[in-house]
């Protein structure tokens, strides 16, 4: 039992009280604690095992779509050059980048892509692909300078998928060969 703190530690005119737990507290938080660990569970499991969507290696139709979303955030359309990464196809590139992967591999890189989708919920109250691309891009360079490391980390390894679908395609590989003299897209 902890002791009540000296008087000479609390100033004038506050009284301390300690704070008083129940078992029906301790119920209630370990119940808490369960509910929370089962959604969690649910929400993994509603993907995990899900097999890929028709025409595709590794990712649901969903993903994709999530992917894309962040790859048209990260490259929005109308810059130079003009494709946007949702046209570009980033999102199906990655799937055959992933289907080159461990399973295990594959499948916290789609962690990650769920994680990010659902990241926006608590600050913009939807997820990360009905935001707009404005918002989203925002959204993208906030993380990017996060205080945590872990979602700095998981944005910078979706970061480099996209990126490198985005710079590899037809219309933006010549534009990034031109800036390179080590022969990109040679």
């Amino acid at each position: 039992m902890r002791e009540d703190p000296s008087p000479a530690t609390v100033p004038s005119g506050y009284t301390v009280t300690m704070p008083t737990f129940t078992r029906r507290h301790v119920l209630a938080a370990g119940a808490l604690v369960l509910a929370l660990g089962a959604g969690t569970g649910l929400w993994v499991g509603s993907w995990w095992d899900q097999d890929p969507a028709a025409g595709l290696l590794v990712l649901s139709e969903d993903e994709v779509a999530i992917l894309d979303a962040l790859a048209e955030a990260i490259f929005p359309a109308g810059g130079d050059p003009a494709i946007g990464g949702r046209a570009a196809g980033c999102g199906r590139f990655t799937d055959k980048v992933l289907s080159g992967m461990a399973e295990t591999q594959a499948n916290l890189v789609r962690l990650s892509i769920h994680a990010v989708e659902n990241l926006p919920l608590a600050t913009h109250h939807a997820r990360f692909s009905a935001l707009d691309t404005p918002m989203a891009t925002q959204l993208v360079r906030d993380w990017l300078a996060h205080p945590q490391p872990e979602i700095r980390g998981v944005i910078q390894s979706l970061y480099i998928f996209l990126g490198t679908a985005w710079t590899t395609h037809p219309e933006v590989a010549p534009r990034i060969a031109a800036l390179s003299t080590c022969g990109y897209g040679r």
